[in-house]
């Protein structure tokens, strides 16, 4: 906490599964536990991305800071995300009713937009089945995780918040009809949005309501960008997508005490003062191999005003490098970012299953070496 209010801790904070955007995949984290000797209980928590909960034993023996709550969570990641298995064995249809199918190697992938075509209409969108706030399983055990972990522990309480505005309209109407939209079917993209908003702020008003007083941080994530641009003008987030962020951001900080920390990849470097204008405490994951991320830069400009959760490199160092070519990393990113708080270290998103488990502790390593303030 004090890193995020721009004070200097003893050291930089540490995250590794904190998030759902900043744990490991299924593999990775496999060799990691075989490597360190560990053995525990994991849950995947985002079957599409074999993303994985890390069990408390990994966790400890890392000294990692933070710890997550997250609706629906439990081993049966079925449960978790309300997945309906489809007839070919290799699919199945998430609660917003998007269908994924999942080849034998790597993430599944979105099979059919359920909302795409030029014959969509607004009766359409407010017919279509949308997923139940109130459904009692959603929230099973939620407050048991929240209160153990604040009463118990001092690591940092991150919660999950619902799914994301833009990537969500996006996975509805594909990408092809969403970028339409965006230049040319305001209303119906609009109220698209709006129906994903209203949906995720009632499962929201349930989440503050239950675990509000036990959380030091909301994770919100919504991609905007590519590794080289925003997906689109600045001018069209401003009109059409920053209003509807700022109701979120409104509504966690008028209800709970709790920081905002934000996920975003790629270029944002042009929006990078809405986020904060809007309320924005931290920016996730600070994917320094994209346009315009540098991260002294970033520091300079933003440093002030935002604290920055991520910046190492996993499209070239750490699946790539040595042990010392990630050790070099994390001190040039710890100089970078560090100074006066402001930074918890993590890698750029989620490790993947390319990354080797003696660079994953490398990482870890030097961020206690070179992270410490006195």
């Amino acid at each position: 906490m004090r890193a995020l209010n721009h004070q200097e801790p003893d050291r930089v904070p540490v995250d590794i599964g904190g998030t759902y955007a900043s744990s490991i995949a299924s593999g990775a984290y496999a060799r990691l536990m075989e490597h360190l000797k560990l053995s525990g209980e994991s849950a995947i928590m985002r079957k599409w991305a074999s993303v994985v909960r890390p069990d408390e034993s990994l966790l400890c023996r890392l000294d990692i800071d933070t710890r997550m709550v997250v609706p629906r969570y439990g081993n049966d990641w079925n449960e978790y995300w309300k997945l309906t298995p489809m007839p070919d064995g290799a699919t199945y249809q998430d609660e917003w009713g998007i269908p994924w199918t999942k080849p034998e190697k790597g993430p599944a992938f979105i099979s059919k937009h359920p909302l795409a075509g030029e014959e969509i209409t607004l009766a359409d969108i407010e017919e279509y089945p949308w997923p139940v706030p109130d459904e009692a399983g959603r929230y099973a055990g939620l407050k048991e995780q929240a209160e153990q972990l604040k009463t118990n522990t001092d690591f940092a309480v991150i919660a999950m918040f619902p799914r994301p505005i833009v990537s969500l309209s996006q996975f509805l109407r594909g990408y092809d009809d969403w970028f339409v939209d965006m230049g040319m079917n305001h209303e119906l993209i609009e109220a698209l949005m709006d129906k994903i908003l209203e949906v995720d702020l009632a499962i929201g008003i349930r989440l503050v309501e239950l675990i509000g007083k036990y959380v030091d941080a909301w994770f919100v994530h919504d991609d905007l960008a590519t590794q080289t641009e925003l997906m689109c003008s600045p001018q069209a987030y401003r009109t059409l997508i920053k209003p509807r962020h700022r109701r979120i951001f409104e509504f966690l900080k008028t209800h709970s005490d709790a920081k905002i920390i934000y996920h975003c990849d790629g270029a944002i470097l042009p929006i990078i003062n809405d986020f904060i204008e809007i309320g924005v405490d931290a920016l996730n994951p600070v994917q320094i191999s994209a346009e315009g991320m540098d991260t002294k830069s970033l520091k300079a400009q933003f440093g002030d005003r935002l604290a920055f959760w991520g910046a190492i490199d996993t499209h070239t160092v750490l699946p790539k490098g040595t042990t010392d070519d990630v050790r070099q990393e994390v001190k040039m990113q710890v100089e970078s970012l560090g100074k006066n708080g402001g930074y918890i270290l993590a890698a750029v998103h989620n490790i993947q299953d390319d990354i080797p488990p003696q660079n994953i502790v490398a990482m870890v390593e030097a961020a206690h070496e070179f992270g410490k303030y006195r």
